[in-house]
């Protein structure tokens, strides 16, 4: 029971997406996620985007975790950023739970692929990409 109280499980993602906002109902705890997308167009790089939700809904875990998420160019695999929840209790193995990352706006270097990686407890456990295309602006 011990290994347990501590994470030993690896958490399932069964849904890990990007999305603008998410929204929770006060009473019902039911969750709205607004603008889910895996495309960021831009004019011009290096480009800012914001705002950015990281949306997980997660199975099989119980314990204490800490869960990272690692922000990275994929054809470098460069790492651009990072965030951190130094600590979390997930109380039920047998329910989902769910988590919102809000990280910082995000710094694009240049058109192609990226992609969030999850961990929970220094052990990767899923990643959602998006596309960064550059666009012609467009006239007035």
């Amino acid at each position: 029971m011990s290994e347990l109280a501590q994470g030993a499980s690896t958490p399932f993602p069964v849904a890990l997406l990007l999305c603008d906002s998410v929204v929770v109902d006060e009473r019902s705890k039911k969750k709205t996620l607004v603008g889910v997308f895996d495309n960021i167009n831009a004019v011009s790089f290096p480009t800012t985007y914001r705002p950015i939700t990281l949306y997980a809904r997660l199975t099989d875990a119980e314990g204490q975790y800490s869960f990272r998420l690692d922000y990275v160019q994929v054809k470098t695999d460069q790492l651009l950023a990072k965030a951190e929840i130094p600590s979390l209790n997930i109380p039920d193995r047998l329910s989902a739970y769910e988590i919102m990352l809000e990280p910082p706006p995000i710094v694009i270097p240049e058109p192609g692929e990226y992609e969030f990686r999850l961990w929970a407890n220094d052990r990767y456990i899923g990643r959602v990409k998006f596309r960064a295309n550059k666009i012609e602006k467009r006239g007035n």
